[in-house]
Parts: C-alpha cells; sequence; structure tokens
C-alpha cells in the first residue's frame, strides 16, 4: 500500500467515527421524542376522563330532586276545586279552579333518592328546599318538607319534644311575578333511615285571588 493510500484510509477512519456519534445523537433525540409524545398522549387520555362526569366526585354539583307542582298528589276533599295547567304556557301550576269559592289547597309529593350524589347515594348532602310560585297580595303558597319514620309513618322532627315539626318551610306570600324562595335545614336527608315528603299548601283571602304554585326542588 502507498503511503498516499495509507493516508486516505486513516482519514477515512477519522471522519467515520464523528458521523457515527452523530448519528447515535440524531437516533437518540428521534426517540426521545418518540417517548415525550406518548407520555403527553396518556397525560391528555388520563385528562379526558378526569373531565368526564363522575357521580361520585365531591366537586361535582349536586343532583337535586325536582318536581313540578300539578304533579303533587292532591288531598282528596280538595279534589272538586282544583285546577293544573291554567295556561297552555304553564301545564306545570297548581290552583284554584274558576268559579270556585275554596281558600285552600293541599298537595303531596313524595321525594325520593336520585342516587348520584357523593359515595353514599343514600345520604346526597341536600340542605335547602325551593319553591317556585306566585302569590298576589292576600294570597300565600307554602312548601314544608318533612321527615318521615319507616314503618310507623309518623312525622320524624328535628327538634327533641315538639313534635310534627318540618325540616324547614318555604312561604312566598303578596308576591307578582312568579318568584323562588328557598329554606335551608341542617339536619342531613338520609334516605337509608328515613322517608321524606314534601306537604304544599295555597291559600287567599278572597276567592277572586288567583294563587298558583309551579315548581320544587331539593338539592
Amino acid at each position: 500500500m502507498t503511503k498516499r493510500n495509507h493516508m486516505i484510509k486513516r482519514a477515512g477512519k477519522a471522519l467515520l467515527i464523528p458521523a457515527t456519534i452523530g448519528l447515535l445523537f440524531v437516533m437518540l433525540f428521534v426517540l426521545g421524542n418518540r417517548v415525550h409524545e406518548a407520555r403527553a398522549t396518556n397525560v391528555n387520555t388520563s385528562s379526558a376522563s378526569a373531565d368526564e362526569p363522575r357521580t361520585s366526585s365531591p366537586t361535582q354539583p349536586l343532583q337535586p330532586w325536582t318536581a313540578v307542582a300539578s304533579t303533587g298528589t292532591i288531598d282528596p276533599s280538595f279534589l272538586s276545586v282544583v285546577a293544573i295547567g291554567s295556561t297552555p304556557s304553564t301545564p306545570s301550576d297548581l290552583g284554584f279552579k274558576g268559579g270556585s269559592s275554596a281558600l285552600k289547597l293541599l298537595a303531596r309529593y313524595n321525594v325520593t333518592n336520585t342516587f348520584d350524589n357523593g359515595a353514599n347515594a343514600n345520604t346526597p348532602g341536600w340542605d335547602t328546599l325551593e319553591l317556585g310560585a306566585i302569590a298576589p297580595t292576600g294570597s300565600s303558597v307554602t312548601a314544608d318538607l318533612y321527615r318521615i319514620e319507616n314503618c310507623s309513618g309518623k312525622i320524624f322532627s328535628p327538634i327533641l319534644n315538639q313534635p310534627n315539626l318540618p325540616l324547614c318551610s318555604v312561604t312566598i306570600a303578596a308576591h307578582t311575578p312568579a318568584t323562588c324562595n328557598t329554606c335551608t335545614f341542617i339536619k342531613p336527608i338520609d334516605f337509608g333511615s328515613y322517608l321524606y315528603m314534601i306537604v304544599l299548601r295555597i291559600q287567599r283571602s278572597n276567592p277572586t285571588i288567583q294563587p298558583h304554585a309551579y315548581t320544587l326542588r331539593v338539592y
């Protein structure tokens, strides 16, 4: 081998080593980017799952119990004087039949478990009763939330030695147009130990006044 060829061969080897090292760096860079992208994809997937509604999450809004007033069970003594859905746009309302001289109405609502609040579905965390109604001057609409004992069916009062008290009571009186009002209660709702009902009362001082109840919510 001539001296010139030997020098060319040595130069080729010298160039091959940096090229190989450079190729290794490129491969490591590409591999690192792919690992990073895979991790980012996993994080995004986890975040998407976390954003989906989870009924057991304490940060989710409480799911309420709801009812429109026209769906209640009317007390039999008032069946002849009650009217529901007074206008096409208010099928939810409960009030007095036109021409009736009655001054009182009473309806009852069974408050049921929604089974979608917190880890223990029997304790939904509700503490508010909401009533929606219209009550012109000389009339009122009242909703009372009662806790009922299993089997005996008796009202279980929230205050010892004071029987037949509701957990809370909300009234709308002398108010137009329609509005909502609320009351709050301290004793927790526990469907595992008790049952619950709302008693709705509509009253007026004379037959020309037309109060109406519209909505109920517990949340």
